[in-house]
């Protein structure tokens, strides 16, 4: 498997996650930031380490990737504000 190929994999294992992710805060599940964070960053550090002619090639599964993690994060800080509001 060529570095571009891992590289996509990579980012569309991230995708998953995030969508793992999304899933478990809108069920009020218990989420591992830990595991969340190691995977998104090194999808990130592996796409950054491409040449630069190959970026390009994964400028929409990156494009994609940060779209999911901008809804996580609305989802969560709007899941929060929900649990301030019940306290």
């Amino acid at each position: 498997m060529s570095q571009l190929e891992t590289v996509k994999r990579d980012i569309q294992n991230a995708k998953d996650l995030v969508d793992q992710f999304r899933a478990t805060v809108a069920s009020g599940g218990e989420v591992d930031y830990d595991e969340f964070n190691s995977v998104i960053e090194a999808a990130c550090s592996k796409a950054i380490a491409l040449p630069f002619d190959q970026v390009a090639e994964i400028r929409s599964d990156l494009s994609g990737l940060l779209e999911q993690l901008s809804l996580a994060k609305q989802e969560l800080g709007a899941n929060e504000a929900g649990e301030a509001s019940t306290r």
